[in-house]
Formats: C-alpha cells, sequence, structure tokens
C-alpha cells in the first residue's frame, strides 16, 4: 500500500538518497529543515515522518514538539541522529518518536525500519 512520507533531512546528499529510496514505493515529500517540513506538516497529513535530529531553524526535538501539541493527527515518527548518547535517544523518544535510528546506519536497517514503520 502506497504511503505518504515527509523526509526532513537538511543534508542534500542523504536527502536525495533517501527521497529517491522512498519514492519507488510511496509518496515522498522532503523538506530541507524542520521549518520547511513543519510547514508542509500544517497542510499535508503524512503516514510516517523521517526527521534528522541537529538541523537549522527547527530541530528534530522541535518537529516532535510540534506534532505532540498542533497536528490533529499523530503520524510515525523516525529520528535520526549521528548523536549517540542515550539522553538524545530518550529525548526523542520522550518527544514522540517511534523509533530512533544512529548514524551512520546500514541502508538495510534502514529499510527494515521503515516497512516496519508503515506495516504496523
Amino acid at each position: 500500500m502506497v504511503k505518504r512520507i515527509l523526509l526532513i533531512e537538511d543534508d542534500a546528499f542523504m536527502r536525495g538518497l533517501l527521497e529517491s529510496y522512498l519514492g519507488k514505493e510511496h509518496v515522498v515529500d522532503a523538506a530541507a529543515n524542520g521549518l520547511e517540513g513543519v510547514e508542509k506538516m500544517s497542510t499535508t497529513m503524512y503516514d510516517l515522518v523521517i526527521s534528522d535530529k541537529s538541523m537549522p531553524f527547527l530541530t528534530g526535538n522541535d518537529v516532535l514538539d510540534f506534532i505532540g501539541r498542533k497536528l490533529k493527527y499523530t503520524p510515525k515518527v523516525l529520528v535520526m541522529s549521528s548523536s549517540n548518547t542515550e539522553f538524545t535517544s530518550f529525548k526523542s523518544y520522550n518527544l514522540g518518536a517511534s523509533v530512533f535510528l544512529q548514524k551512520p546506519f546500514s541502508f538495510k536497517r534502514f529499510q527494515q525500519t521503515v516497512e516496519k514503520l508503515i506495516n504496523e
């Protein structure tokens, strides 16, 4: 089943790579930072939001806070980060993340994580 996914990633190369992969089977909108992502979520409903944690304008935590406080629906949220502290993942889960994925990650792990989330 085709799902609508929002990909929020400030690294252009990573955003392009993930958007290309996800776009083969799903409808994907991409945002270059948290502010663009929040604007897109304000007008479009997404089944899954994939967000980097450290970004300009609004961080991944700001995006999670927006989802929890402002949206009238609750999409699944995958947060990606190169920070490997327990506090970083705990804070993401506490703000509503469905999954926290540590960068760098294998493409296979990303695939499996996304498929699990969209098929729940």
